[in-house]
């Protein structure tokens, strides 16, 4: 009942409570349905079932088979659902997965968004190790040499990433830096396939990262998250593991 407590319903409106019923009996199990069925499983009228499935139909929300006079959910609940998810606080949807990696491998844990073409951290997670790294929420880095932002250009729509791609100003901060187009695209087709994108001295000497897709419900990218340690603590095999349990982890 939300905000309403028990009892304190004389506001409530019968019609909007009836309709709010029968939408809710539309599920992965009965995804279509007529109106004697509705009427049956609500002990309600068809009549009045029939007029709340006409008006539910002309506002868009069901979608009757003009074969079998039945009603299903219309894509409207689609877009919805869409936009309640954009709105969502989604770091605090990541929150639980960086506590579980941070307390697994005691390393620095980074939530970033894709921003102007840059990355920006939004939220960060440490261990408890002698030795940490210096970031901070807020701090923006270059897309191309960090595994934040090579995880992101990996799973954005393959126009958008090439329209990013082409507009980088390519600046070198160590030895390892990628420098060219040709360079970042070659490297962006072998995340792909391996699924996550690693920062070997790139854009820090010394530091090493794993970048991880974090997608929404519907598999749009939200975001990345990078688990970070001086490379002599980021060993070949503890990258695996980060990227199992990552995989083996369910946020949404």
């Amino acid at each position: 009942m939300s905000s309403i407590m028990k009892g304190n319903t004389k506001y409530l409106i019968k019609s909007v409570q009836k309709a709010c019923n029968i939408l809710s009996l539309f599920n992965s199990d009965s995804t279509e349905m007529g109106t004697t069925e509705l009427s049956k499983k609500l002990n309600l009228s068809k009549s009045s079932v029939h007029k709340i499935l006409l008006t539910l139909e002309y506002e868009g929300f069901l979608v009757q088979n003009k074969t079998n006079d039945k009603y299903s959910l219309s894509t409207k609940f689609f877009e919805i659902a869409c936009s309640y998810l954009n709105k969502m606080n989604f770091s605090e949807l990541v929150k639980p997965l960086m506590e579980h990696l941070v307390d697994k491998f005691n390393e620095t844990a980074h939530f970033a968004v894709l921003d102007d073409n840059e990355i920006v951290f939004v939220e960060k997670m440490t261990g408890n190790q002698p030795i940490q790294i210096l970031s901070k929420k807020g701090k923006r880095c270059p897309i191309y040499c960090t595994s934040s932002g090579k995880i992101i250009l990996a799973n954005l729509p393959e126009e958008k990433a090439k329209e990013i791609v082409d507009n980088i100003e390519f600046k070198k901060f160590t030895n390892n830096t990628i420098t060219s187009k040709e360079e970042l695209l070659k490297e962006i087709y072998m995340i792909k396939d391996r699924g996550y994108s690693i920062d070997d001295e790139e854009f820090e000497v010394g530091i090493k990262c794993i970048g991880l897709p974090i997608k929404n419900i519907s598999g749009n990218l939200i975001g990345s998250l990078s688990i970070t340690g001086p490379k002599f603590r980021m060993t070949d095999e503890k990258i695996r593991q980060i990227f199992d349990s990552f995989n083996n982890y369910s946020i949404l």
